[in-house]
């Protein structure tokens, strides 16, 4: 049964006249007959009492009648809802972040977002890079932010949002707090509180350490920006975090220091699965985060 069928039913029954039914649709009233009557045909039913005066609905039309018009309201809402869909009125989005980005990034990109397109919901997960990864490939996230600059791994596409330098921090009386810049290999006797092993700056930092020469102490993991920073306050170790957090730390508690040698940064990448359909909603956050980034 199609579509046309059901409508040229329900405008023959709520009308009540195959003649008004064709002035309300535009159609011709032979075309309407022919249709109600393949229709009869089909259902193996007949619809429309025609012996009387003014046609009425029989026993199986009006059950028909009343399925038919919930069809009817139920498509024509679809409609609206894929229109709706498709002009950005509505939407949802999945996005993982890591928690070392947190809110020196991206709560006010996400705010001109939301004022562009209020009718789309955004869901934030706080995890880690290699859980981002892993929850994009199995569609829990629709696009997550890594720390790690694009690669050629054919799972995703992805691209470079941002590169920020990676500096120390410090409590504010630790004996190389008068210093501006420090020596990796200055580290080798500090305890280090890191991101946790499934952070990829995790690993980035261990490498650091070894290339300066030591093996890390490592007193700390944690995914917490929060709990590192207030370890770190307590003169309990020394801490890695992105520039633009550490605008953000209070200097009466902490020093944040430069460190010599290769640079090592937080690099921002957005990446989503390759060949996965993507919605309306998240392939405009991804020309979004392109534009603005």
């Amino acid at each position: 049964m199609e579509m046309r069928q059901l409508e040229y039913f329900v405008a023959v029954a709520r009308e009540r006249s195959f003649t008004r039914a064709s002035q309300y649709l535009l159609v011709s009233q032979p075309s309407i007959s022919k249709t109600i009557r393949s229709m009869e045909e089909e259902l193996g039913v007949t619809l429309f009492n025609r012996t009387s005066r003014q046609i009425e609905l029989t026993d199986a039309g009006r059950v028909i009648y009343r399925k038919a018009q919930d069809i009817l309201v139920g498509m024509e809402q679809l409609t609206e809802d894929l229109d709706e869909i498709a002009q950005l009125k509505k939407g949802h989005i999945h996005i993982g972040i890591p928690p070392v980005v947190g809110a020196g990034f991206f709560p006010g990109v996400i705010s001109r977002f939301k004022d562009q397109y209020p009718g789309i919901t955004i869901q934030l997960m706080e995890v880690g890079t290699k859980s981002i990864e892993l929850e994009i490939l199995d569609g829990t996230l629709d696009v997550g932010v890594i720390c790690s600059l694009p690669s050629e791994d054919a799972s995703f596409d992805q691209f470079l949002l941002m590169s920020d330098p990676i500096l120390l921090v410090i409590h504010a009386k630790h004996p190389i707090a008068c210093k501006t810049v420090v020596p990796f290999k200055k580290l080798a006797k500090e305890s280090l509180v890191i991101y946790r092993k499934d952070f990829s700056l995790h690993d980035r930092i261990i490498n650091q350490c070894e290339q300066a020469g030591f093996s890390p102490r490592i007193i700390c993991e944690s995914s917490q920006r929060d709990f590192m920073t207030e370890m770190v306050a307590t003169g309990l170790g020394v801490t890695f975090l992105p520039k633009r957090v550490c605008k953000d730390l209070d200097p009466k508690r902490f020093k944040v220091l430069q460190i010599e040698g290769e640079p090592l940064s937080l690099d921002l990448s957005l990446i989503w699965k390759k060949g996965k359909y993507m919605s309306h909603a998240a392939r405009e956050w991804i020309r979004f985060a392109k534009e603005v980034f």
